[in-house]
């Protein structure tokens, strides 16, 4: 999760990493997922975050594992009833070559890929908004 402000300068980072949930049963998997996303969500309004940025994202091709059988309704579902009760704004964007392009803010900015990627993200979700250009 990148926070940004009105000058479209990172103000905040918080990453939550999880990948011990392969080896775990598949309702504890998802509760741990559901775990990280909800303290992110929680998180972000400490802030002033009242915009949230997130993914457009379909259903993959193939899913593999017990990573891939989470389902991306499950996740829309839930970061769309968390962001409502943290009285927030909800944005999808479509997340198109946002990790090629993230490798040059990555290196000018010396942040990782998914650092730089959610960076993109919350830009292309923030960019037409006129509502934005306001605060």
């Amino acid at each position: 999760m990148v926070i940004i402000d009105s000058l479209e300068r990172i103000r905040d980072v918080k990453n939550i990493h999880f990948p011990e949930v392969i080896n775990y049963s598949r309702g504890r998997a998802r509760a741990v997922r559901q775990g990280a996303l909800s303290k992110l969500v929680e998180y972000a309004p400490s802030h002033g975050v009242k915009y949230f940025v997130v993914e457009k994202l379909s259903r993959p091709d193939k899913l593999r594992g017990k990573v891939g059988r989470w389902s991306v309704r499950e996740y829309q579902r839930q970061i769309e009833m968390l962001v409502r009760r943290a009285g927030g704004v909800l944005i999808k964007v479509d997340p198109a070559f946002t990790s090629i392009d993230a490798t040059g803010i990555m290196l000018a900015r010396r942040i990782d890929v998914h650092t730089a990627s959610a960076y993109l993200i919350a830009l292309r979700g923030t960019k037409d908004a006129k509502w934005y250009r306001k605060l």
